[in-house]
């Protein structure tokens, strides 16, 4: 698996998800990947 940049990961994420339904998850993936 490629190691990409946390911003290009919250992109994709962006544009696979719908924002509005996922707004809430995206700072518990952050926190998840920091950690």
């Amino acid at each position: 698996m490629a190691v990409l940049p946390l911003e290009v990961l919250e992109k994709e994420l962006y544009r696979l998800l719908t924002p509005e339904n996922f707004k809430p998850l995206v700072p518990h993936w952050k926190n998840y990947l920091k950690s």
